[in-house]
């Protein structure tokens, strides 16, 4: 009945190390897509009610965003009179929801066939007085009466999966006494419309259910879906329905007049100003539909949108970003670095800064690796409105910049933010690109940018660089990519060292090359670099280590 559907491989971090010898290792932050397999798969519906879509570039909010150890998104749901209910529902929730593998619309399946879904997760915090919350969900046709078909719910310690609020069987209990922040697994699991559930705290669900032993960790029930009793069997409900999808992250039941209404009940006095809120963060998450996983490899990248254009031949790709007096959420919730580089041109997605209120407004854009410039390309937000004032430097480090470009004006009439404004780089070679916002001609300071491309010489890093002319670059390979015990090399010839550094650029590891593996046995899960070095130079790979 059980299927090995599901591989733990999580796309963990795509993160881009910025390294070279004349400078420290640094790493660029994670963001949620980082931490997905296909981030492309799903949309999230914030606290306020709206959606985002796409991901994949999607920076870390407050409700939305990567832990400090980098290794979980935390989603949280502030109760305040800034958040309200969400769309069909009373309460609040920052909760992800699977779309079609390449993103281009939302997914809907039926019960027939066989649907998995795999999250290992803790909830960590719950609201202060109605402390119920749901983390995990399949959701079924509403206007049949389905609903929240199946959900994971906590309310005070009693977990328990609950089946639109008992309008289809009553609730089936998961745990009773669950700790918040315990980590555990669960497993949904749907064939041809029976409803299976799968938990466990103590780790090894997953290696159970591929494996097709996962029996010990089956939720249970002695009654049927009529309440009445029964031998105990191991699927929760037997229903058919359409219009299905999974959901993960959390969904907080309540909002500011519930927990005004369980406080007056408690007795207690309500304050409407202290921090109160539903937390859960997700450290891995993966559905299959009928032996598909994840797309099968579709996806992984937004999907194109309205605004893209095709990249030119000689655009170089911009790995990273880094703003200094960037205005997040004010006027606008989409404004971050990333949307300076995502490939679309959107007047609600861009960066910003205000020069009259920060000492400098600038972006750095990190090109991987040093190279030929010959052009920058930029999309001015209101470019048929005011003309915009900046200047370029470039740096090979990241930290000495040199001016090329000084008080430039952009175009000031015929143009629009769809139109690329081109300025002339030639004759510079550098790995950064910095941009500095001094004003604008409607008499404020703010600089605000759609898109910036970059153009010059955009071939591979690792044939650009004299760090790593190796002959034997080409065919040099590790394998396997994840890895768990041990990581094999091919071709290491020319190498005498491997240094392995986490993702903060610290060094666990640093050892002779002994014949063509190395045991990382030791090393716990996570993104790592690993540095082959020799008497011709080296080479960075990235490893994930599960």
């Amino acid at each position: 009945m059980k299927q090995n559907l599901l591989k733990r491989s999580i796309r963990i971090f795509m993160l881009s190390m910025m390294l070279s010898m004349a400078a420290p290792n640094v790493f660029a932050q994670a963001i949620p897509g980082d931490l997905m397999r296909n981030c492309s798969q799903w949309k999230i519906t914030k606290p306020d009610g709206s959606e985002q879509k796409p991901l994949c570039n999607f920076d870390n909010q407050d409700y939305y965003y990567v832990n400090n150890t980098d290794d979980g998104i935390v989603f949280k749901v502030v109760i305040d009179n800034s958040n309200g209910s969400t769309a069909n529902s009373n309460y609040i929730r920052s909760e992800l929801r699977e779309r079609l593998p390449d993103g281009s619309l939302d997914v809907y399946w039926t019960t027939a066939g066989t649907h998995v879904i795999y999250v290992e997760q803790a909830i960590t915090h719950l609201p202060t007085y109605k402390d119920h919350l749901v983390a995990t969900q399949i959701h079924g046709d509403k206007d049949a009466g389905i609903d929240d078909a199946m959900v994971l719910r906590l309310e005070g310690d009693h977990l328990f999966l609950s089946f639109n609020g008992g309008k289809l069987r009553e609730d089936v209990t998961v745990k009773t006494g669950y700790t918040l922040g315990t980590k555990h697994e669960v497993i949904f699991e749907v064939i041809d419309g029976k409803h299976y559930c799968y938990y466990s705290e103590a780790g090894g669900l997953l290696t159970a259910y591929e494996n097709g032993n996962a029996t010990q960790y089956l939720v249970t029930t002695n009654e049927d879906d009529d309440g009445n009793a029964i031998a105990t069997r191991d699927y929760v409900m037997d229903i058919d329905y359409d219009q299905s999808y999974f959901k993960v992250g959390n969904y907080t039941q309540s909002n500011l007049s519930k927990e005004q209404e369980y406080a007056s009940k408690a007795g207690a006095s309500f304050d409407a100003n202290a921090l109160n809120y539903g937390e859960v963060v997700v450290y891995d998450f993966s559905v299959t539909h009928n032996g598909e996983q994840d797309g099968n490899g579709v996806g992984g990248v937004d999907p194109p949108a309205t605004g893209t254009t095709t990249p030119r031949a000689d655009e170089i790709t911009i790995v990273h970003a880094t703003a200094v007096g960037t205005e997040v959420g004010v006027d606008k919730d989409y404004v971050s670095p990333h949307y300076a580089y995502d490939g679309v041109v959107d007047t609600g997605y861009y960066w910003t800064g205000n020069a009259s209120v920060e000492p400098e407004v600038s972006i750095t854009l990190d090109l991987e690796c040093s190279r030929d410039l010959t052009e920058i390309g930029l999309y001015f937000l209101k470019a048929d409105a005011r003309t915009t004032n900046f200047d370029v430097a470039v740096s090979q480090d990241g930290n000495s910049f040199t001016d090329v470009i000084l008080n430039q004006d952009s175009a000031a009439s015929g143009v629009t933010v769809d139109d690329e404004q081109l300025f002339d780089l030639t004759g510079n070679n550098a790995r950064y690109v910095k941009i500095t916002g001094n004003g604008n001609s409607a008499g404020s300071g703010w600089t605000s940018i759609a898109e910036i491309r970059i153009y010059g010489d955009n071939a591979d890093c690792l044939t650009l660089s004299t760090e790593h002319e190796i002959s034997n670059l080409e065919v040099f390979s590790l394998y396997p990519n994840p890895a768990s015990t041990i990581v094999n090399f091919n071709n290491s010839n020319g190498f005498e060292t491997v240094t392995i550094f986490n993702i903060m650029g610290k060094t666990i590891v640093k050892q002779a090359i002994q014949g063509n593996s190395i045991d990382v046995s030791s090393l716990t899960p996570g993104l790592y670099i690993f540095k082959f070095s020799g008497e011709n130079g080296s080479i960075n790979k990235r490893v994930i280590i599960k």
